[in-house]
């Protein structure tokens, strides 16, 4: 007995989704794997819930290097990395002042303010 159209088209497509769901499975576990070093599903902001000033003053006191994280200028010194700027020295990112609702000379304010860094776009 031959197979009709409708019936190798329907075998082909269960073949596709068992390929399917076996690579789903992989990753899945890879993903358990990874999970239990970097969790990147894990948010603390799902359980606080801040206002928009409040996450400002968060990632504020990170890139202080003055603050109560006692990191000194890593994350500061990360984040202007990462935007592409490149910082003359440790000393420059130590001397950094960050500023909240910052007041501009149009009396508007600024969620974030970061100042006294030297140094160059790359």
């Amino acid at each position: 007995m031959e197979l009709t159209d409708s019936q190798k088209s329907n075998d082909e497509l269960q073949a596709i989704l068992g390929d399917l769901w076996y690579h789903l499975d992989v990753v899945a576990g890879y993903e358990a794997r990874i999970a239990r070093f970097e969790s990147p599903r894990f948010n603390v902001f799902d359980y606080i819930e801040p206002d928009e000033n409040k996450v400002a003053a968060i990632i504020a006191n990170l890139l202080d290097p003055n603050g109560s994280h006692g990191q000194g200028g890593v994350f500061l010194h990360s984040f202007v990395e990462r935007i592409g700027f490149e910082a003359a020295t440790k000393k420059v990112i130590v001397d950094a002042v960050v500023q909240t609702e910052d007041r501009t000379n149009w009396n508007r304010r600024l969620d974030l303010t970061l100042t006294g860094i030297r140094g160059s776009w790359v």
